[in-house]
Protein backbone atom coordinates (compact mmCIF):
# COMPACT_ATOMS: atom_id res chain seq x y z
CA UNK A 1 0.00 0.00 0.00
CA UNK A 2 1.70 3.22 -0.70
CA UNK A 3 2.23 5.66 2.35
CA UNK A 4 1.80 9.25 2.50
CA UNK A 5 5.66 9.24 2.64
CA UNK A 6 5.67 7.55 -1.34
CA UNK A 7 5.07 11.13 -2.81
CA UNK A 8 7.87 10.89 -5.30
CA UNK A 9 5.55 7.30 -6.67
CA UNK A 10 3.89 8.25 -9.43
CA UNK A 11 1.40 5.81 -11.13
CA UNK A 12 1.50 7.19 -15.33
CA UNK A 13 -2.02 6.69 -16.54
CA UNK A 14 -2.82 8.18 -20.20
CA UNK A 15 -0.24 11.08 -19.84
CA UNK A 16 -1.71 11.72 -16.60
CA UNK A 17 0.26 11.22 -13.02
CA UNK A 18 -0.72 10.66 -9.78
CA UNK A 19 0.69 11.58 -6.97
CA UNK A 20 -0.04 11.29 -3.02
CA UNK A 21 1.11 14.35 -1.78
CA UNK A 22 3.34 15.51 1.52
CA UNK A 23 1.59 18.45 3.69
CA UNK A 24 4.77 20.80 2.36
CA UNK A 25 3.17 20.37 -1.19
CA UNK A 26 -0.29 21.95 -0.46
CA UNK A 27 1.81 25.14 0.07
CA UNK A 28 2.92 25.53 -3.18
CA UNK A 29 2.02 28.31 -6.19
CA UNK A 30 0.57 25.34 -8.25
CA UNK A 31 -1.51 23.91 -5.94
CA UNK A 32 -2.92 27.18 -4.46
CA UNK A 33 -3.71 27.81 -8.22
CA UNK A 34 -5.30 24.21 -8.40
CA UNK A 35 -7.78 24.94 -5.23
CA UNK A 36 -8.66 28.49 -6.58
CA UNK A 37 -9.35 27.50 -9.81
CA UNK A 38 -12.21 25.27 -8.32
CA UNK A 39 -13.35 27.03 -5.30
CA UNK A 40 -13.18 30.34 -6.57
CA UNK A 41 -10.49 33.07 -5.81
CA UNK A 42 -9.57 34.09 -2.13
CA UNK A 43 -10.53 30.17 -1.20
CA UNK A 44 -7.18 28.85 -0.52
CA UNK A 45 -6.58 30.15 3.04
CA UNK A 46 -9.37 28.31 4.26
CA UNK A 47 -8.74 25.11 2.55
CA UNK A 48 -5.19 24.75 3.34
CA UNK A 49 -6.00 25.22 6.99
CA UNK A 50 -9.09 22.21 6.80
CA UNK A 51 -6.77 20.09 5.06
CA UNK A 52 -3.74 21.22 7.68
CA UNK A 53 -6.66 20.24 10.57
CA UNK A 54 -6.72 16.74 8.73
CA UNK A 55 -3.36 16.45 8.83
CA UNK A 56 -3.43 16.53 12.85
CA UNK A 57 -4.57 13.09 12.66
CA UNK A 58 -0.68 11.97 11.20
CA UNK A 59 0.71 11.39 8.73
CA UNK A 60 -0.64 7.71 7.70
CA UNK A 61 -4.72 8.68 8.69
CA UNK A 62 -4.52 11.19 6.02
CA UNK A 63 -3.95 10.97 2.15
CA UNK A 64 -4.56 13.37 -0.67
CA UNK A 65 -4.48 11.85 -4.12
CA UNK A 66 -4.24 14.29 -6.82
CA UNK A 67 -3.87 14.09 -10.41
CA UNK A 68 -1.66 16.22 -12.28
CA UNK A 69 -1.30 16.97 -15.42
CA UNK A 70 2.75 17.85 -16.12
CA UNK A 71 3.26 20.34 -13.01
CA UNK A 72 -0.45 21.21 -12.99
CA UNK A 73 -3.41 19.78 -10.07
CA UNK A 74 -6.01 18.89 -12.04
CA UNK A 75 -8.10 17.13 -9.39
CA UNK A 76 -7.78 15.15 -6.63
CA UNK A 77 -9.60 13.02 -3.56
CA UNK A 78 -8.92 12.31 -0.42
CA UNK A 79 -9.39 9.79 2.75
CA UNK A 80 -8.94 9.99 6.32
CA UNK A 81 -9.23 7.04 8.87
CA UNK A 82 -11.21 6.14 12.01
CA UNK A 83 -11.94 3.59 14.36
CA UNK A 84 -15.89 1.76 13.79
CA UNK A 85 -17.44 -0.56 15.68
CA UNK A 86 -19.68 -2.82 13.62
CA UNK A 87 -21.38 -5.67 15.70
CA UNK A 88 -19.03 -5.30 18.78
CA UNK A 89 -15.92 -5.60 16.58
CA UNK A 90 -13.62 -2.75 15.88
CA UNK A 91 -12.44 -2.00 12.55
CA UNK A 92 -10.12 0.52 10.40
CA UNK A 93 -12.11 2.69 8.32
CA UNK A 94 -11.52 5.41 5.71
CA UNK A 95 -13.94 7.63 5.01
CA UNK A 96 -13.99 9.41 1.01
CA UNK A 97 -13.62 13.19 1.04
CA UNK A 98 -12.97 16.28 -0.99
CA UNK A 99 -13.19 14.61 -4.36
CA UNK A 100 -12.73 17.03 -7.20
CA UNK A 101 -11.71 17.46 -10.61
CA UNK A 102 -11.12 21.11 -12.29
CA UNK A 103 -14.28 22.10 -15.02
CA UNK A 104 -11.50 21.74 -17.92
CA UNK A 105 -10.88 18.25 -17.44
CA UNK A 106 -13.93 16.72 -16.82
CA UNK A 107 -15.19 13.97 -19.05
CA UNK A 108 -11.88 12.39 -19.04
CA UNK A 109 -12.07 9.83 -16.16
CA UNK A 110 -9.87 11.49 -13.98
CA UNK A 111 -12.20 11.09 -10.66
CA UNK A 112 -12.84 7.94 -11.68
CA UNK A 113 -9.17 7.09 -11.75
CA UNK A 114 -8.45 8.53 -8.76
CA UNK A 115 -11.44 7.05 -6.81
CA UNK A 116 -10.52 3.79 -8.11
CA UNK A 117 -7.09 4.44 -6.64
CA UNK A 118 -8.05 5.13 -3.36
CA UNK A 119 -10.44 2.20 -3.29
CA UNK A 120 -7.43 -0.13 -4.04
CA UNK A 121 -4.78 1.44 -1.47
CA UNK A 122 -6.65 1.53 1.74
CA UNK A 123 -9.26 -0.70 3.33
CA UNK A 124 -12.39 -0.37 4.33
CA UNK A 125 -12.74 2.94 2.31
CA UNK A 126 -16.24 4.27 2.46
CA UNK A 127 -18.77 7.33 1.72
CA UNK A 128 -22.12 8.37 2.99
CA UNK A 129 -22.08 11.87 0.80
CA UNK A 130 -21.83 11.74 -2.92
CA UNK A 131 -23.90 12.47 -5.69
CA UNK A 132 -25.55 9.83 -7.80
CA UNK A 133 -22.86 9.61 -10.31
CA UNK A 134 -19.80 9.70 -7.35
CA UNK A 135 -22.01 6.74 -6.00
CA UNK A 136 -21.99 4.56 -9.30
CA UNK A 137 -18.54 5.17 -9.74
CA UNK A 138 -17.97 3.69 -5.68
CA UNK A 139 -20.15 0.90 -6.50
CA UNK A 140 -18.15 -0.33 -9.56
CA UNK A 141 -14.91 0.38 -7.69
CA UNK A 142 -16.32 -2.20 -5.23
CA UNK A 143 -18.01 -0.79 -2.99
CA UNK A 144 -21.50 -1.72 -1.41
CA UNK A 145 -24.58 -0.45 1.00
CA UNK A 146 -23.63 -1.37 4.60
CA UNK A 147 -26.03 0.74 5.99
CA UNK A 148 -29.16 3.03 5.10
CA UNK A 149 -29.88 6.38 6.85
CA UNK A 150 -32.05 9.33 5.96
CA UNK A 151 -30.76 12.69 4.61
CA UNK A 152 -33.76 14.58 6.55
CA UNK A 153 -34.62 17.99 6.83
CA UNK A 154 -37.11 18.99 9.79
CA UNK A 155 -39.22 21.98 9.84
CA UNK A 156 -39.06 23.90 12.60
CA UNK A 157 -40.55 27.23 10.76
CA UNK A 158 -40.87 26.69 7.16
CA UNK A 159 -42.40 23.91 4.95
CA UNK A 160 -45.07 24.44 2.26
CA UNK A 161 -43.00 27.22 0.40
CA UNK A 162 -39.84 25.04 0.48
CA UNK A 163 -41.39 21.98 -1.03
CA UNK A 164 -43.31 23.78 -3.60
CA UNK A 165 -40.04 25.46 -4.51
CA UNK A 166 -38.26 21.87 -4.85
CA UNK A 167 -41.22 20.64 -6.71
CA UNK A 168 -40.92 23.80 -9.67
CA UNK A 169 -37.30 23.34 -9.36
CA UNK A 170 -38.42 20.04 -10.61
CA UNK A 171 -40.83 20.40 -13.30
CA UNK A 172 -39.85 23.53 -14.39
CA UNK A 173 -36.72 25.13 -14.01
CA UNK A 174 -33.57 24.00 -11.56
CA UNK A 175 -33.21 28.68 -11.42
CA UNK A 176 -36.50 29.22 -9.86
CA UNK A 177 -36.47 30.40 -5.75
CA UNK A 178 -39.63 31.40 -4.17
CA UNK A 179 -39.09 33.63 -0.79
CA UNK A 180 -39.42 31.27 2.40
CA UNK A 181 -43.00 31.68 3.97
CA UNK A 182 -42.22 31.27 7.72
CA UNK A 183 -44.56 30.48 10.35
CA UNK A 184 -42.33 30.94 13.50
CA UNK A 185 -41.70 27.75 15.48
CA UNK A 186 -45.35 26.07 14.18
CA UNK A 187 -43.85 22.85 13.13
CA UNK A 188 -41.80 22.07 16.35
CA UNK A 189 -45.15 23.58 18.81
CA UNK A 190 -47.07 21.02 17.04
CA UNK A 191 -44.74 18.44 17.64
CA UNK A 192 -44.21 19.18 21.68
CA UNK A 193 -47.56 19.35 22.44
CA UNK A 194 -47.71 15.85 21.10
CA UNK A 195 -44.06 14.67 22.47
CA UNK A 196 -42.18 16.44 24.17
CA UNK A 197 -40.40 16.12 27.02
CA UNK A 198 -41.90 15.87 30.25
CA UNK A 199 -41.15 17.88 33.88
CA UNK A 200 -39.12 15.04 35.24
CA UNK A 201 -35.96 15.91 32.78
CA UNK A 202 -33.72 18.49 33.01
CA UNK A 203 -31.97 20.29 29.85
CA UNK A 204 -28.62 22.00 30.50
CA UNK A 205 -26.33 23.64 28.26
CA UNK A 206 -22.88 22.62 28.33
CA UNK A 207 -19.69 24.44 26.41
CA UNK A 208 -18.13 23.32 23.51
CA UNK A 209 -15.08 22.51 25.16
CA UNK A 210 -16.69 20.17 27.56
CA UNK A 211 -17.97 17.59 24.33
CA UNK A 212 -14.68 15.85 24.59
CA UNK A 213 -15.31 15.03 28.54
CA UNK A 214 -18.27 13.44 27.75
CA UNK A 215 -16.64 10.48 25.70
CA UNK A 216 -17.28 7.63 28.16
CA UNK A 217 -21.13 8.79 28.59
CA UNK A 218 -21.16 8.34 24.54
CA UNK A 219 -19.53 5.30 24.82
CA UNK A 220 -22.28 3.79 27.23
CA UNK A 221 -24.86 5.35 24.87
CA UNK A 222 -23.63 3.80 21.49
CA UNK A 223 -22.40 0.09 22.44
CA UNK A 224 -25.57 -1.78 21.47
CA UNK A 225 -25.92 0.51 18.26
CA UNK A 226 -24.94 -1.92 15.15
CA UNK A 227 -22.63 0.96 13.33
CA UNK A 228 -21.07 4.26 15.06
CA UNK A 229 -17.84 6.01 14.25
CA UNK A 230 -15.72 5.79 18.20
CA UNK A 231 -16.13 8.97 19.88
CA UNK A 232 -12.69 8.85 22.20
CA UNK A 233 -11.72 12.05 24.05
CA UNK A 234 -9.69 12.26 21.41
CA UNK A 235 -11.68 11.80 18.55
CA UNK A 236 -14.21 14.49 20.39
CA UNK A 237 -11.28 16.63 20.83
CA UNK A 238 -10.27 16.86 17.30
CA UNK A 239 -13.90 16.98 15.79
CA UNK A 240 -14.90 19.49 17.96
CA UNK A 241 -12.26 21.74 19.68
CA UNK A 242 -9.37 21.46 17.18
CA UNK A 243 -11.86 21.83 14.00
CA UNK A 244 -10.66 26.07 13.18
CA UNK A 245 -14.20 26.06 11.35
CA UNK A 246 -16.81 24.55 13.65
CA UNK A 247 -18.52 26.10 15.96
CA UNK A 248 -21.23 24.54 18.01
CA UNK A 249 -23.50 24.18 20.77
CA UNK A 250 -24.50 21.05 23.14
CA UNK A 251 -27.17 20.38 25.71
CA UNK A 252 -27.84 17.43 28.24
CA UNK A 253 -30.01 16.11 29.10
CA UNK A 254 -30.76 14.60 32.82
CA UNK A 255 -33.17 12.64 35.36
CA UNK A 256 -32.09 13.00 38.77
CA UNK A 257 -28.47 13.32 38.95
CA UNK A 258 -27.49 11.27 35.78
CA UNK A 259 -27.14 12.66 32.46
CA UNK A 260 -29.76 10.30 30.31
CA UNK A 261 -28.88 12.26 27.07
CA UNK A 262 -26.97 14.54 24.65
CA UNK A 263 -27.45 16.57 22.04
CA UNK A 264 -25.07 18.46 20.25
CA UNK A 265 -25.83 21.06 17.28
CA UNK A 266 -24.48 23.62 14.75
CA UNK A 267 -24.90 27.31 14.97
CA UNK A 268 -27.80 28.74 12.46
CA UNK A 269 -26.74 29.23 8.34
CA UNK A 270 -27.97 29.10 5.56
CA UNK A 271 -26.99 25.77 3.67
CA UNK A 272 -28.21 23.80 0.79
CA UNK A 273 -31.04 21.12 1.04
CA UNK A 274 -31.22 19.04 -2.24
CA UNK A 275 -31.79 22.19 -4.20
CA UNK A 276 -32.95 24.85 -1.54
CA UNK A 277 -31.07 27.10 0.12
CA UNK A 278 -32.83 26.99 3.95
CA UNK A 279 -31.27 28.38 7.19
CA UNK A 280 -31.34 25.66 9.66
CA UNK A 281 -29.12 24.14 12.71
CA UNK A 282 -27.18 20.68 11.71
CA UNK A 283 -27.68 17.72 14.61
CA UNK A 284 -23.87 16.51 15.19
CA UNK A 285 -24.88 13.83 17.99
CA UNK A 286 -27.91 12.81 19.32
CA UNK A 287 -27.49 10.48 22.33
CA UNK A 288 -29.28 8.72 24.54
CA UNK A 289 -29.72 6.11 27.08
CA UNK A 290 -31.14 2.95 26.20
CA UNK A 291 -33.66 2.76 29.01
CA UNK A 292 -34.22 6.57 29.67
CA UNK A 293 -37.27 6.91 27.61
CA UNK A 294 -35.47 9.39 25.63
CA UNK A 295 -36.22 9.13 21.63
CA UNK A 296 -34.16 11.14 18.83
CA UNK A 297 -37.30 13.00 18.25
CA UNK A 298 -37.11 14.67 22.44
CA UNK A 299 -33.97 15.73 21.60
CA UNK A 300 -34.42 17.28 18.58
CA UNK A 301 -37.57 18.71 20.52
CA UNK A 302 -35.00 20.21 23.08
CA UNK A 303 -33.14 21.71 20.06
CA UNK A 304 -35.99 23.51 18.91
CA UNK A 305 -36.85 24.54 22.11
CA UNK A 306 -33.46 25.91 22.64
CA UNK A 307 -33.99 27.84 19.72
CA UNK A 308 -36.92 29.38 20.64
CA UNK A 309 -35.78 30.14 23.86
CA UNK A 310 -33.17 32.26 22.18
CA UNK A 311 -34.48 33.92 19.84
CA UNK A 312 -32.87 32.02 16.73
CA UNK A 313 -34.70 31.97 13.48
CA UNK A 314 -34.02 29.23 11.55
CA UNK A 315 -36.07 27.38 8.73
CA UNK A 316 -35.65 23.62 10.22
CA UNK A 317 -33.15 21.22 11.28
CA UNK A 318 -31.28 18.45 9.48
CA UNK A 319 -30.35 15.24 10.71
CA UNK A 320 -29.39 12.03 9.62
CA UNK A 321 -31.46 10.17 12.04
CA UNK A 322 -34.62 8.74 11.67
CA UNK A 323 -37.30 11.13 13.54
CA UNK A 324 -40.73 10.35 14.20
CA UNK A 325 -41.60 13.97 13.09
CA UNK A 326 -44.59 15.28 11.28
CA UNK A 327 -43.73 16.53 8.13
CA UNK A 328 -40.58 16.12 7.04
CA UNK A 329 -38.43 16.06 4.14
CA UNK A 330 -36.04 13.49 3.42
CA UNK A 331 -33.90 12.91 0.17
CA UNK A 332 -33.99 10.42 -1.33
CA UNK A 333 -37.26 8.66 -0.05
CA UNK A 334 -35.81 5.39 0.46
CA UNK A 335 -32.89 6.68 2.06
CA UNK A 336 -28.88 6.83 1.26
CA UNK A 337 -26.87 4.48 1.89
CA UNK A 338 -22.83 4.23 3.14
CA UNK A 339 -21.23 2.53 0.95
CA UNK A 340 -17.82 0.63 1.86
CA UNK A 341 -15.36 -2.24 0.27
CA UNK A 342 -15.49 -3.70 4.12
CA UNK A 343 -17.09 -7.01 4.04
CA UNK A 344 -20.22 -7.16 6.02
CA UNK A 345 -23.47 -8.04 5.63
CA UNK A 346 -25.81 -4.87 5.32
CA UNK A 347 -26.66 -3.50 8.78
CA UNK A 348 -30.71 -3.05 9.96
CA UNK A 349 -29.75 0.19 12.13
CA UNK A 350 -26.93 2.45 12.96
CA UNK A 351 -25.60 5.44 14.38
CA UNK A 352 -24.08 8.17 11.75
CA UNK A 353 -24.56 11.80 11.65
CA UNK A 354 -23.58 15.19 10.08
CA UNK A 355 -20.10 15.42 12.20
CA UNK A 356 -19.32 12.17 11.01
CA UNK A 357 -17.00 12.03 7.91
CA UNK A 358 -16.70 15.79 6.43
CA UNK A 359 -20.93 16.35 6.66
CA UNK A 360 -19.91 19.00 9.44
CA UNK A 361 -19.57 21.56 6.47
Amino acid sequence: MPTARESNSYLYINAMTYQYLHKADIHTAEYRTFLEAYHGEGSYESWRRRMEWYWQLGDESYRVLAAKRGTEFVGQSCAYRVKVCINQNIHEFWWSIDTFVLGTMRGKGIGKKLQAQLHQDVPNFSSAWYSPANGAIKRKCGGHGILTFPYAYYPVSCYCSILLELALKKVISSKITLPHLRLPHFYSTLNAWRHGLDKTYTISEISQDAIPSLSPLMDEFLKYEPFYVIRSEEYLRWKYIDNPDLRCRALTISKGNAIVGVVVFSHASDNLFVASTVRTVKIYESLFRKDSGLTHRHLLLAVADYLKQHHIKVDGIQSLQAIKYRPALAYPFSGTELLSTLKVEKLPSGYITLIDQDMEH
